[in-house]
């Protein structure tokens, strides 16, 4: 399996020529393809917030990127939520992705990112 974040999710269920040739070729291998439940989030309030516009309903974008095949939703525990809290305030700020590093911890997999503050905090893999 491997942590897509929100955006590399985004581009991937659009086919999105943003996507990086490493990007696609580590979401080809992966036998999985882990969204965080704080992506779904994520999403939801750039729609709401009209940074990202769907041609369908927001829900029903959703629901279709997330039966896409080899897709798996991956929920926030307590333990990954606890994770996301401890880490100290050097690392990235953003919740949603302190979230996304805890969840790819948690599962000891990698994070198809294109985000510097995630690659920069060096504590998970990632792909880009």
């Amino acid at each position: 399996m491997i942590v897509l974040d929100t955006h590399a999710w985004l581009w991937f269920a659009n086919d999105d020529k943003r996507l990086s040739k490493r990007a696609k070729q580590a979401i080809r291998r992966a036998d999985a393809l882990g969204v965080s439940i704080i992506s779904v989030w994520e999403t939801a309030i750039l729609v709401a917030k009209g940074r990202l516009r769907f041609d369908d309903d927001v829900k029903v974008w959703i629901h279709d990127a997330l039966t896409l095949e080899r897709i798996e939703l991956l929920q926030l525990t307590p333990d990954i939520a606890m994770t996301a809290a401890s880490f100290g305030s050097g690392i990235h700020a953003d919740p949603a992705d302190r979230i996304i590093i805890a969840t790819a911890l948690a599962h000891d997999v990698a994070v198809v990112t294109k985000d510097g503050p995630i690659t920069d905090a060096g504590l998970v893999r990632c792909v880009w």
